[in-house]
């Protein structure tokens, strides 16, 4: 509910800067709530993964597994597709922004979530090419379309953060990756909104009582 509040919010900064406190919140509490719950014994254990190396001391469930398999596959396919925004963007500011994305969030969270696969014995899913293409006409796309389909993009992002969340009991350090990508998240969608506020590519969302 909260994560769909931000979501709307694009017309008040401050308004939005509530709810993402709230958010903030309601995460450390969510995290207190599975510690305790798991010294009552009052949550049930998911099956175990069971192809852990044998020089791993930690444990996962199969649940945390495949949340972060599918997580660095998602990250993979998020860094070949802005490799082609970037390439087709025209606006400095804006190439400026991909570029910082690309190589100062989602490259280094792909690295990060590579080593934990590695760690735990999950097989890694396919790599994208490092290369940003080359294009010969770069305005067959627009940039406030192509900022649309990014921020669209964080959107599924953060719902995917906060499913792997709730679902994350067994080990409580894997939870903290995966909160840390939510609210990761969650802040870079607030820079977009303001980004694309500037630029006037967020459509402006209807105001109660406006005339015909």
């Amino acid at each position: 509910m909260i994560l769909k509040a931000i979501r709307s919010s694009i017309t008040n900064d401050e308004i939005r800067s509530m709810w993402t406190g709230i958010l903030k919140e309601a995460v450390e509490t969510l995290d207190n709530y599975i510690k305790y719950l798991k010294l009552k014994g009052w949550l049930n254990i998911p099956p175990s993964y069971p192809h852990i190396p044998s020089g791993t001391n930690e444990k996962i469930d199969t649940g945390e597994a495949f949340f972060l398999w599918d997580h660095l596959a998602f990250r993979n396919d998020n860094i070949e597709l802005t490799q082609h925004f970037y390439a087709y963007a025209n606006d400095v500011d804006f190439k400026i922004l991909l570029k910082e994305g690309l190589e100062e969030t989602l490259k280094k969270q792909a690295k990060m979530l590579e080593k934990e696969l590695r760690k735990f014995g999950i097989p890694l899913p396919v790599r994208p090419p490092n290369v940003i293409p080359s294009v010969e006409n770069t305005h067959i796309m627009h940039d406030d379309n192509i900022f649309r389909q990014l921020f669209f993009g964080v959107q599924g992002a953060v719902i995917i953060h906060a499913h792997a969340l709730l679902k994350s009991t067994t080990n409580d350090r894997i939870r903290k990756i995966f909160k840390d990508l939510l609210i990761s998240e969650v802040n870079i969608q607030d820079n977009l909104i303001l980004f694309g506020k500037f630029k006037g590519w967020l459509n402006p969302a209807p105001e109660y009582g406006t005339s015909t």
